[in-house]
Parts: C-alpha cells; structure tokens; sequence
C-alpha cells in the first residue's frame, strides 16, 4: 500500500467513542515546535487512543499528559509511521519503506514520555479499566 492508504486506514480503524484531553506542557498540541495530537477514548475496546504527528525534519521528545478518570494501564502499542524525507514513497524495491511499524509504549504517572521520528505519524493505544 500507498504511505496514504496506510494513515487513511489507522485513523479510520482508529476513530473511538469520545474526545479526550491530550495536553504537552498544559496546552492543545496544534502545531508547536511541529507536533500535532488529538485523543479519543473506545468505550467498547477500553483503550486511550492518541494520534500524533511530528511535521518537522528532526525527531521530537514530548510528554503528553492525559486528564481522564479512568485509570490507564502502564503498558500500549504504538504504530508508528516515519520517512527519511517527505518525498519518500514505497516502490517495487521498497513496497514498505513507509508503512506502520508496531512498538511498545510506557505511561509513567499519567504521562507518555515519547520520541517522535522526524515526519512521523503515530497512533498510541493504551488501555484502560
């Protein structure tokens, strides 16, 4: 697939039941230092479900807090998609070279501490009771 097809495809597999708060030094993350995020929560799959893009050519530590009254586990997965250049496309040679890569993450007292590759877009999942 396409990296297009592949983005397309995690936010609509991805799309939750409800709007969560996701903050990165008490503020929406629109587009500061080149980070955007949004969350949901799934109801029905009991996950956090977080979206983040890291528009910039260099990779980018954050750490997100959640506000939620639910208590997240310590452990998720990440899926991370990430290009050498904004040029980059998958080929015959290559067909993956943009795909998503699955990971592990860790929630340390409410926060996600993470880095974002340059030209990366994210989905995290993190559990819930």
């Amino acid at each position: 697939g396409t990296p297009d097809y592949y983005v397309q495809k995690l936010f609509s597999v991805n799309k939750g039941t409800a709007v969560a708060l996701i903050l990165l030094d008490n503020k929406a993350v629109t587009g500061q230092d080149g980070l955007y995020a949004s969350a949901v929560v799934d109801q029905q799959q009991k996950e956090l479900i977080i979206k983040t893009v890291n528009h910039s050519d260099q990779s980018k530590n954050a750490a997100f807090q959640m506000e939620s009254p639910v208590k997240f586990m310590t452990k998720g997965l990440i899926a991370e998609m990430a290009g050498n250049a904004l040029n980059q496309v998958n080929s015959f040679d290559q067909p993956s070279a943009i795909a998503p890569k699955q990971g592990n993450v860790r929630l340390k007292n409410g926060q996600l501490h993470l880095t974002l590759k340059a030209y990366s877009f994210n989905v995290i999942k993190i559990p819930f009771k």
